[in-house]
């Protein structure tokens, strides 16, 4: 062996010390971590019933906590304090907008769509709020909404918030040339319900509800962990600066691996458990998902495919060729929207991104767990129409 080789075995060899002495220091906090959390249970702190009301990574959902709080008529009674307050989080403090006699509303109607939620002053000002989690974006979504505003209130009267869980920017197609503020759950929505918090420090009942909703942001923010163990995680990585970046480089590698390695086998087992055929893809350059159906169905499938080319996006339900199929069945009960020419029986969004979080849940179990009580369900309601004799094609 070459002076060269040695030296070259040598670095590999340390790198792979550096690595597992990473891991090993990654591993002691989340040991710590994980029994304050378990500490933080056994007190009756972790109860959430935001959560175990589903709430979790449903849009409409939020919207309708958020509207209510932000409703000077709300039923929490704080008249416009929250409202407010908002308006200082989100840097709208010098809008002019009067809180005091503020109108909010939901799902409002627009002659060519709806606006998640809709803040009107009734003095000529309104706010717009876009929510979104992982559903992407409509059709010149943005731009429809500015136009809607420019002509019922005018040139400078509307602000236009696009919520995201960490605050990216909207789409091209949606918001080129429109003027908008992104605002994140994990930054200013977190900031703000902290802040109604300490308003309401006084008022146990809508402190302790504003207390769980935002550990439930936290949680959907990957932000759990207690601010000690963050710092102590921080440091770590930073003594291995080299070694995190080796890791953050290669995770769409990464992702293909645990997809290939652990979720197809995982998949394959669900459908020869329940009669099943699968079809996989997870081109990213393609619209990546999966697909299960029976040998009989020859026009469609139960498909859980990504609203884009990539992994972002997630929607499942039955999927027919527009052209191929045509079912007049309704929407099934256990998927959230109604139908379109493609989701003929309805389709909902999955409640994972396919992100590093997912590829632990799929790695541990629990993904895999999710998709056979999604595909059972479906299953299940298939199986009603099947005994009223209605087969899908």
């Amino acid at each position: 062996m070459t002076a060269e080789q040695e030296q070259k075995q040598k670095d590999e060899e340390i790198d792979i010390n550096r690595c597992n002495q990473l891991f090993g220091l990654v591993g002691k906090i989340l040991i710590k971590s994980d029994t304050a959390k378990e500490e933080r249970r056994q007190r009756g702190e972790l109860f959430n019933v935001f959560r175990v009301c589903g709430v979790n990574h449903y849009e409409t959902r939020h919207s309708a906590i958020l509207a209510e709080l932000l409703n000077p008529s709300g039923s929490h009674g704080q008249t416009d304090a929250f409202l407010s307050i908002f308006l200082e989080d989100t840097g709208l403090k010098d809008f002019g907008f009067n809180t005091s006699t503020a109108v909010v509303q939901t799902e409002s109607s627009m002659a060519n769509g709806r606006i998640d939620i809709l803040i009107n002053d009734n003095r000529g000002k309104i706010i717009i709020i876009e929510n979104k989690i992982y559903a992407a974006d409509q059709k010149e979504q943005l731009k429809r909404y500015a136009k809607f505003a420019r002509d019922n209130y005018g040139d400078g009267n509307t602000r236009i918030l696009y919520l995201t869980l960490n605050g990216r920017d909207a789409s091209g197609q949606s918001g080129d040339g429109v003027e908008y503020i992104t605002i994140s759950y994990g930054d200013e929505i977190l900031k703000w319900i902290r802040d109604c918090t300490v308003y309401c420090a006084s008022k146990p009942i809508i402190r302790e509800t504003l207390v769980q909703y935002a550990n439930l942001i936290k949680e959907l923010t990957n932000q759990s962990m207690d601010a000690k163990h963050v710092e102590e995680l921080l440091k770590v990585m930073a003594n291995h600066a080299d070694e995190v970046a080796a890791m953050y480089n290669h995770f769409d590698e990464y992702r293909e691996f645990v997809m290939n390695t652990y979720l197809k086998p995982q998949l394959e087992k669900v459908a020869k458990d329940l009669g099943l055929e699968l079809e996989c893809n997870w081109s990213a350059k393609q619209y990546t998902g999966f697909s299960l159906r029976k040998k009989e169905w020859q026009k469609c499938g139960i498909l859980f495919q990504s609203q884009s080319t990539g992994y972002g996006n997630y929607i499942w339900g039955i999927s027919c060729h527009r052209d191929s199929a045509k079912l007049d069945y309704g929407t099934l009960s256990c998927l959230q929207n109604s139908n379109t020419p493609w989701w003929q029986l309805g389709y909902s969004k999955l409640e994972y991104n396919m992100d590093v979080n997912t590829m632990r849940d799929i790695v541990n179990g629990k993904f895999i767990q999710y998709i056979k009580a999604c595909v059972t369900d479906i299953l299940g309601e298939l199986g009603k129409l099947e005994a009223k004799d209605i087969q899908l094609p």
